[in-house]
């Protein structure tokens, strides 16, 4: 299998939010390989409450489409394969307990934090599995982003491209068949991309001091300028642009035409 980045760093800092793919199959190991990277990501439990429906087809994309906002209809009618992430609360309320008394077996979780196997049946089973669904939906969702992620990065090193996107959840549940126990959550658009998402630099973040605080809220958080030349080395902090460049506005207009798509004229 044809991996073309392998290094963690340059993974992390060479991934984009791909809209516009190539009329290209993507080989059912590496659509394989993206899903394992989410199977063995954080769960609570190991119980892979994160699960997904993987697609190919024309028909299902038009089922899709109405029920996806207007400016992700051409993402989903272009890529290769759509995985339709959601929710399974049954993995929750009816296995997390088998699940944990597992890990505790394998000495995962220990008597050091805890856990006994009594603990986890008499005091950890029915206070996890007395949750509100509300309560199991958040942290689930939470869940469903950290395993998303690590299948978001797996494609970047796989050299194929990768946008998420959101939708209308009960209508797309209806699509899909999802019982009442599964909720959605994301659609990832993947296949290989038609522009270079390299080009124009990384997209603009707020600052770090902006969204990081030290001991309290409001306390800024200063990163260490050595510590960014580090990333920089390693390609994990790479170049960014303040204003949209003529290469970009080329490649974009030309993959726009290419696709039948409308050209930027501003």
């Amino acid at each position: 299998m044809d991996i073309p980045r392998k290094d963690f760093f340059d993974v992390i800092g060479s991934r984009r939010s791909v809209r516009y793919f190539k009329p290209q199959p993507v080989e059912p190991e590496k659509v394989e390989t993206v899903l394992q990277a989410a199977r063995i990501a954080s769960h609570m439990g190991n119980a892979n409450a994160v699960q997904a429906i993987v697609f190919t087809d024309k028909e299902t994309k038009e089922k899709l489409k109405p029920v996806v906002s207007p400016f992700n209809i051409p993402i989903v009618d272009m890529a290769a394969v759509i995985i339709v992430w959601f929710i399974e609360r049954d993995a929750w309320y009816n296995e997390i307990a088998d699940h944990l008394a597992h890990l505790y077996k394998l000495g995962a979780v220990n008597p050091s934090h805890g856990w006994s196997l009594d603990f986890i049946e008499n005091a950890a089973k029915p206070r996890l599995t007395s949750f509100p669904t509300e309560a199991v939906d958040f942290m689930l969702s939470c869940e469903s982003g950290m395993a998303m992620a690590q299948a978001q990065l797996t494609a970047v090193a796989l050299g194929l491209g990768v946008c998420s996107f959101a939708g209308i959840g009960p209508k797309i549940s209806e699509i899909f068949n999802l019982p009442d126990h599964c909720r959605f959550v994301w659609g990832m658009a993947l296949g290989y991309a038609a522009e270079d998402a390299l080009t124009g630099g990384q997209r603009p973040r707020k600052p770090f001091e902006s969204i990081y605080s030290k001991d309290t809220y409001g306390n800024p958080m200063h990163s260490d300028p050595q510590v960014v030349e580090t990333l920089q080395q390693i390609n994990m902090i790479q170049g960014q642009v303040s204003s949209l460049t003529p290469e970009r506005l080329e490649e974009i207009n030309a993959v726009s035409r290419a696709s039948g798509l409308p050209e930027r004229t501003d």
